[in-house]
């Protein structure tokens, strides 16, 4: 081992004085060429070159005249002025007020003096109304860049440069670079940048070979032979880049990717063998009754017998050959007795013996019983039910099969019928669990449940009562622990939802214009001040993430619908209704906002344009209450205040203003202000807070209800939010006696 190692580090000694001597040879011949050039060559490169200079020089003139270097506040008429004069040139909009304004006031006052090739002004907002209505300017603070007096790109707030207001310099510069705007002062810029986006990473000896190194390498010489930079300089680079390709082609490959198979395999194996046990254990079914005794009876089981059978061999177990003889189902000991008639009273000696028989039973006492029934019944043979020749039948591929269907499913202790893939109607599956309690043995006034959603991964409930605080649950279907609970201090909380990532619990109040959230991996929480320009509904303070993360939808009180940033909490832009907003619903992309009105109008707001594109009104509702769109972005309920669900194809609502109705639900007699999609789509929780036990679970494929929910055992009280686990495992229900019921979905096997 320890000769390959030395002959490997010979290896890489003998590569690099290679490398080495091929670069001096290269500088050497470049310097001959260099010396070799006559006078007339040497004057036109000359000549060449001061013409270089001189544009140059000419153009920083002109940068001055233009005040470049300088950070100053301009007008919208010298904006304009700037915008013909200048190639490049950044605007800041800012205001006086904004504290992040002046943060970004202080990096760019150093990059002015530093880049003079480009024009650094700012504009006051409060004073500029055409331009900022112009431009779009909804976010402070917002950089707008211009190039040959065009708006190329707009930096809103600080999400590119990290969402922090820690940022350094060198960010702003390396965005502002990235967009052209500015030049790069450092040489090898070109070379450096083009390497970064290799991304090679510093391989060990033993990491085994990469052939994505080798290709990385072929990068860096391609970039290397093609800079313009002095070769000198990046001899070093060079050097060390040849280094850590060679490196990570070591002696120990072929050892470690042995090790590597053979770890692979042993855990091949180990699954397999889980996955044999697993089946044999808890998914097998057994062919027969006799079966069991056949296992319990073993001492020794063997390896082989625990494989699960295939569905011939299954057959094969329980049909049996016809030239088997079958076996009596049952043998009474006392028939096989035999009595001594001399022992017995007369009078049942008469009726028992025949003339010379001295002892009565056995077989041939039950062979006397036979002849004697088929005497009875003028027939030699038996009835069919008790007939030991096996009835033939007519299998779909033409072969026979000696058994009838009944006998088959009567001495097999499985399952008829198989689990289907797809939800059946009419009738579900279901088993209610322990409930989930905020506090008990107390009842507080105002103490209903209002919110309870499911963590998107991890398995997690999140109960909030209209309390000071929320409860977390590690949902396991068995005990359904108490994970965290989480108070805020003189703060009533009545919404609280996920973020996207699953990383925060945002909660908000009707009472204040503030918000928190529960920061999940460090265990604290985060005051968020009033959002400027935003004026929340006291009468329906609800609140959606968008489930790409990028924005939260808030309910306003005249029928606005506030548009802020998930990571600052700041403003971007604003949507009117005509009438207030009761209810809203993201696409299950986030692309798409649909929101429902007091009038009954569905509004559809593209998020991107940000534009409604599409108006429709619900069919026969007199006011609106609540929206839902499934997870796979096929189906639209609405429920009006009457009770009546209607539901849409979300493809024909995108389509026309008038959507076709795909059916119409009156099961519920009270306003339906509740609607829920399950994860999968096959199920639509509907429900009415006005009336207790008042939900109602329709199967959306074949647009009923179940008949068997709510379960005549269950008080559900009057229901105030629902929510079902992501595949659909669990389904969680608050009411107003401040319980979270949980019931198990036992169609669907995960979480």
């Amino acid at each position: 081992m320890e000769n390959k190692i030395v002959a490997d580090a010979k290896v890489q000694s003998d590569l690099q004085h290679a490398v080495i001597s091929a670069l001096e040879n290269e500088v050497d011949a470049e310097l001959a060429r260099l010396e070799n050039l006559d006078d007339e060559v040497l004057q036109q490169y000359r000549q060449k070159r001061l013409q270089e200079l001189k544009a140059e020089e000419k153009e920083r003139e002109n940068w001055r005249l233009c005040r470049h270097g300088e950070y100053t506040e301009v007008s919208e008429r010298e904006l304009f002025d700037f915008g013909n004069r200048s190639k490049r040139f950044i605007v800041h909009f800012y205001r006086d007020s904004t504290m992040r304004c002046k943060i970004l006031d202080k990096h760019l006052q150093i990059l002015a003096a530093k880049h003079i090739e480009s024009k650094f002004c700012k504009l006051n907002v409060e004073k500029s109304d055409y331009i900022v209505k112009k431009l779009n300017i909804f976010v402070i603070p917002t950089l707008a860049l211009f190039l040959h007096g065009k708006a190329v790109f707009y930096i809103r707030g600080f999400d590119e440069f990290g969402g922090t207001d820690d940022f350094t310099t060198e960010t702003v510069e390396a965005v502002l670079a990235e967009r052209n705007l500015i030049f790069s002062t450092d040489g090898t810029h070109g070379f450096t940048k083009q390497l970064a986006k290799t991304k090679m990473a510093p391989r060990s000896i033993r990491s085994g070979t990469n052939y994505g190194d080798i290709k990385q390498f072929r990068e860096c010489v391609f970039i290397f032979c093609n800079c313009t930079v002095d070769i000198r300089i990046l001899l070093p680079l060079y050097f060390e880049i040849w280094v850590i390709c060679c490196s990570s082609m070591s002696v120990f490959v072929n050892m470690n990717e042995g090790n590597q198979r053979r770890k692979k395999n042993r855990k091949n194996h180990h699954e397999k063998l889980l996955e044999t046990l697993e089946k044999a254990v808890l998914g097998g079914k057994l062919g027969s009754v006799d079966d069991l005794d056949a296992i319990a009876a073993s001492d020794d089981i063997d390896e082989d017998s625990l494989l699960v059978p295939t569905t011939a061999e299954r057959e094969r177990a329980v049909v049996m050959d016809d030239s088997e003889e079958r076996n009596s189902a049952w043998v009474d000991e006392d028939d096989l007795d035999k009595v001594n008639l001399l022992d017995q009273p007369a009078r049942l000696v008469n009726k028992m013996h025949i003339r010379g028989e001295t002892e009565f039973g056995g077989e041939a006492y039950s062979e006397r019983l036979k002849r004697t029934f088929e005497k009875v019944t003028h027939t030699k043979t038996c009835p069919a039910w008790a007939s030991n020749v096996k009835r033939k039948r007519r299998s779909s591929d033409n072969e026979e099969s000696s058994e009838d269907e009944a006998d088959v499913f009567v001495r097999s202790t499985g399952k008829c019928l198989g689990k289907t893939e797809v939800l059946l109607s009419k009738k579900l599956s279901c088993k209610r669990l322990r409930d989930l309690i905020f506090e008990e043995g107390k009842q507080k006034r105002n103490s209903f449940v209002h919110s309870v959603e499911f963590h998107r991964e991890s398995q997690v409930l999140l109960v909030s009562k209209r309390l000071s605080e929320i409860n977390l649950y590690q949902i396991d279907g068995k005990e359904n622990n108490s994970l965290h609970r989480a108070t805020f201090e003189q703060y009533t909380v009545d919404k609280a939802h996920f973020s996207a990532d699953g990383g925060w619990i945002i909660v908000c109040s009707a009472l204040y214009d503030h918000f928190y959230y529960f920061d999940m991996h460090a265990g604290k929480i985060v005051k968020v001040r009033p959002i400027n320009g935003v004026t929340k509904s006291k009468e329906n303070c609800e609140f959606l993430p968008s489930p790409d993360g990028k924005v939260i939808a808030l309910f306003g009180r005249w029928g606005q619908i506030y548009v802020v940033s998930a990571r600052t909490f700041e403003l971007m832009w604003t949507l009117k209704l005509n009438d207030s907003v009761r209810s809203a619903a993201f696409s299950s992309d986030g692309s798409h906002l649909y929101t429902y009105s007091k009038d009954g109008n569905v509004y559809i707001w593209d998020m991107a344009m940000q534009n409604y594109f599409q108006k429709f009104p619900d069919s026969g509702c007199v006011s609106g209450l609540s929206i839902a769109i499934s997870q796979n972005s096929n189906y639209l309920a609405c429920g009006s205040s009457v009770g009546v669900v209607n539901l849409y194809s979300t493809e024909s609502a995108l389509q026309t203003a008038q959507p076709k109705l795909l059916k119409g639900i009156s099961n519920l007699t009270t306003a339906a202000d509740l609607l829920r999609f399950n994860g999968s789509s096959e199920i639509l929780a509907m429900g009415s807070s006005k009336k207790p036990n008042a939900l109602k679970l329709l199967h959306v494929q074949s647009k009923t209800v179940f008949e068997n929910f709510p379960m005549s055992t269950c008080k559900l009280g009057n229901v105030k939010c629902v929510d079902f686990s992501p595949n659909g495992g669990y389904m969680c229900i608050g009411n107003n006696s401040g319980r979270a019921m949980l019931f198990r979905m036992l169609h669907y096997e995960s979480y």
